[in-house]
């Protein structure tokens, strides 16, 4: 499965008038996504790969007023039947594979690589 999206608005910051506040969507003007899953239904594996890129943008809220800037992340999953289980299922997860630290919002935390496991089991 191919997937993808792209989102993009025209202005996501605007100057206010004379004596007036401006205004910041705190959001970047462009942000998309691609990503591709394989999946085989008869051994239950699958695995995913997906690329995400978020624009920078101009930041105003409240005390709160920067720069965030743009960042590229990769993620890549893996799951599979466990072995002499058939009902539970491992997946592993990694978000950010190359650990491409950045700031997704002012005064957020700086994002690192995070790894997931999950176990489902069907009763």
């Amino acid at each position: 499965t191919l997937s993808g999206n792209w989102s993009f608005t025209s202005k996501n910051y605007v100057p206010g008038r004379t004596g007036e506040p401006d205004l910041s969507m705190n959001a970047p003007r462009q942000k998309f996504a691609l990503g591709a899953t394989y999946r085989n239904a008869l051994t239950d594996f699958s695995a995913a790969l997906r690329a995400r890129y978020s624009g920078g943008f101009r930041m105003l809220d409240g005390v709160w007023e920067g720069r965030v800037d743009a960042f590229t992340t990769v993620d890549a999953e893996v799951g599979f039947r466990m072995p002499g289980a058939p009902n539970a299922r491992l997946t592993l997860t990694a978000q950010n594979l190359f650990n491409d630290r950045h700031e997704e919002f002012l005064a957020a935390p700086v994002l690192g690589r995070l790894l997931l496991t999950r176990v489902n089991y069907v009763f």
